[in-house]
């Protein structure tokens, strides 16, 4: 299993479910610009991920955005908030123990450009 993205169907949750082996193979494959997931059902989350492509802008510190066209998740952004997402994977595939975090707007991001979304990022075993 690499990882799994599920999305909620207001489009509001963004759901990455995987084991520390999965999220690093997803940040190998990050870098290529373009990703293949396995579609997995999920009672909360009922829009299932099958690729994840990224558009990287001329400008580097323009903040993410993400988006759902046909099953396909869309992330563009500049090249240093890129660099902090995935730094946040990496953290997360390191963790000796299963668990999840959040990374939210919260007022004053300076990650993710919408102001009412959510990541969320669960490491299972």
């Amino acid at each position: 299993m690499m990882i799994n993205i599920n999305v909620s169907k207001d489009l509001k949750e963004f759901y990455f479910v995987g084991t520390p082996l999965g999220y690093k193979k997803f940040i190998t494959r990050f870098k290529t610009g373009k990703i293949t997931l396995k579609r997995i059902q999920s009672e909360f989350y009922p829009i299932e991920i099958e690729k994840v492509e990224i558009e990287k802008s001329q400008l580097p510190k323009l903040l993410l955005t993400f988006y759902v066209e046909e099953n396909t998740l869309r992330i563009k952004g500049g090249n240093d908030k890129f660099n902090v997402f995935i730094k946040s994977i990496e953290n997360l595939s390191n963790l000796s123990q299963v668990g999840h975090f959040y990374i939210d707007y919260l007022g004053n991001s300076d990650l993710i450009s919408q102001k009412d979304i959510s990541l969320v990022l669960d490491l299972i075993k």
